[in-house]
């Protein structure tokens, strides 16, 4: 599908609304594919790192994003992750899962956001299972769930966090977590 968030309308509402309550001012997507959901990040946060591992996509999409401010690399998301310096206020974006270069880099991603250590960050996850609702989600050697990624987000989030999952979906109808600091 080659809609933002896979044509899910909820999505960037959601994500407005952290960014208003958190002051977030920049955004790391992971998983640029199409573009799509890059623009729309670009809409709402005006400064936008997208990674893609695909060099198809990298480089279709690479003169899209041209005039804007939107700064796109190549290479796998973990790897990219931990050559970009920690800006503090950031909104992760995490959807490069559906990688078939690597399998799926979550777990990898998260560590790196720990290592990281800045203040005030924002994560989303798309294709994340959502318990209680029928969303579709990713499935890997493990699946894409808050037991596989709680000791990841202790490590983010030290002073505590919190989480919400969609409760409504539409489009592809894919589950999604946010994830935030405790306030």
């Amino acid at each position: 599908m080659n809609k933002p968030f896979e044509g899910d309308t909820y999505i960037k509402n959601e994500i407005i609304a952290l960014k208003d309550k958190f002051g977030l001012t920049y955004c790391v997507e992971t998983g640029t594919q199409y573009g799509s959901t890059t623009l729309e990040l670009y809409d709402i946060f005006k400064n936008v790192i997208t990674i893609e591992a695909d060099e198809k996509y990298f480089y279709d999409t690479y003169k899209r994003f041209y005039f804007l401010n939107i700064f796109p690399f190549l290479g796998m998301s973990e790897d990219v992750l931990m050559n970009i310096p920690p800006v503090d206020n950031t909104f992760y974006y995490l959807d490069a899962h559906g990688c078939e270069i690597g399998g799926c880099p979550l777990k990898k991603e998260l560590e790196v956001i720990s290592i990281k250590n800045h203040k005030n960050v924002c994560i989303a996850i798309h294709d994340f299972k959502v318990p209680g609702k029928e969303f579709g989600f990713d499935t890997y050697d493990y699946e894409l769930s808050y037991e596989e990624i709680e000791p990841y987000l202790k490590m983010i989030y030290p002073n505590g966090y919190e989480y919400h999952y969609n409760d409504l979906a539409d489009g592809a109808e894919r589950g999604i977590i946010f994830i935030y600091p405790k306030k």
